[in-house]
């Protein structure tokens, strides 16, 4: 584990730039596109450039820091490549873009912790589940925890356990509604998992909406009683009726990039400050590895046209938004802060790096290891 802040072992960010990468599996959920990106929706594109811009920094910063842990870790060699591979697919990610009769298609990464790619999941998320959810009248948010907080060894080993008990439940009161003494489980469940700076500890939680009342009682009764072990209790479950805010809670991240850290500053009391500590994200990254974080059970859809094509080879899976006809009448590349026309030179978005995004990627660098 690389112990220090700037590490003796650690390639310069601006040089990693630079290696020449292979295509990769994509270890990533899967998502695919709605409707085509406008040239002249310069709002969209505003709201894009700068997250493209952190997720370009935060990819390179973590391709550094697991360069700089080969000799320290027990990671097997070909496993610390997905990863590095993984992220420089995050790199890449929306890099070019593709204009045709006045619209834009691109390429996505689906790396979890990509800004681009989980503001795509959470708009879609959004819109498929907000309109079953309303209707649900007496629809409850549960969230149920995995005990205290557990350090990063036992990370993967909590989120195995909570996935047996969940599971457990769940087919428990499958038995009881075949039997006809139960509502049938129908819910929308979503794992989490955040960071505490105060105790170096990882705290991963499942968040549930349920339609029946009942069955959220009985799901939060049974948790207790299966991970009594792990030290849950009734107070730090939770167990409320759903509002407007319900979806947007369910359907955020899988993680928080940054980490709040409190420090004194004389007089002036405390200063609250959101760091980024890349070990912390990737013992979470890794441990959620293959690991779905996005579940609905028993709830039907309307069918959706077929608006995006997923293109698949042996190495890589590239999304496209579908369109007709022949080729793209001009392509748009990422240059430092906004992509620019091969024709014209100009700017999709004309975005300007403000200087607290600049300062978000630049303390990136800064803060390798929460145990320092």
């Amino acid at each position: 584990m690389c112990r220090g802040k700037r590490h003796s072992d650690c390639t310069h960010l601006d040089k990693l730039a630079q290696v020449e990468t292979k295509p990769i599996i994509p270890i990533e959920d899967d998502f695919k596109l709605g409707k085509n990106t406008l040239v002249t929706d310069k709002e969209k594109l505003l709201k894009r450039a700068p997250r493209k811009y952190i997720s370009r920094g935060l990819s390179l910063a973590m391709i550094n820091y697991i360069k700089s842990i080969r000799l320290e870790t027990d990671l097997p060699e070909a496993e610390l490549d997905i990863y590095i591979n993984s992220f420089w697919n995050m790199f890449r990610c929306v890099d070019t873009l593709k204009k045709k009769d006045g619209k834009i298609t691109s390429q996505y990464c689906k790396n979890r912790l990509c800004m681009v790619c989980n503001s795509i999941r959470q708009a879609k998320q959004i819109n498929k589940f907000h309109p079953v959810i309303s209707e649900w009248k007496n629809a409850r948010f549960v969230t149920v925890t995995g005990g205290p907080t557990v350090a990063k060894e036992d990370l993967s080993g909590r989120l195995d356990f909570m996935q047996k008990v969940d599971k457990g439940i769940r087919k428990m009161l499958q038995k009881k509604f075949s039997r006809g003494n139960c509502e049938k489980f129908i819910a929308i469940k979503k794992i989490e998992c955040t960071f505490s700076f105060s105790n170096f500890g990882f705290h991963p939680h499942y968040h549930y909406i349920f339609k029946s009342p009942e069955i959220a009682k009985t799901y939060v009764s049974e948790w207790l009683k299966r991970t009594a072990i792990l030290g849950t209790y009734e107070g730090a479950q939770k167990n409320i009726p759903c509002d407007s805010n319900t979806v947007l809670e369910l359907t955020k991240y899988f993680t928080k990039v940054s980490t709040t850290v409190e420090t004194k500053t004389g007089d002036k009391g405390i200063n609250p400050r959101k760091l980024i500590y890349l070990d912390s994200l990737f013992y979470q990254f890794i441990a959620f590895r293959n690991k779905r974080t996005f579940t609905s059970y028993n709830i039907k859809f309307p069918l959706e046209p077929e608006q995006a094509v997923v293109v698949e080879d042996s190495e890589i899976i590239q999304v496209q938004e579908g369109l007709e006809g022949g080729p793209p009448t001009d392509y748009y590349t990422w240059v430092m802060n906004d992509w620019y026309s091969l024709k014209t030179g100009l700017g999709a978005s004309d975005y300007i790096v403000d200087n607290r995004t600049r300062n978000i990627v630049n303390s990136i660098r800064k803060n390798y290891s929460i145990y320092d």
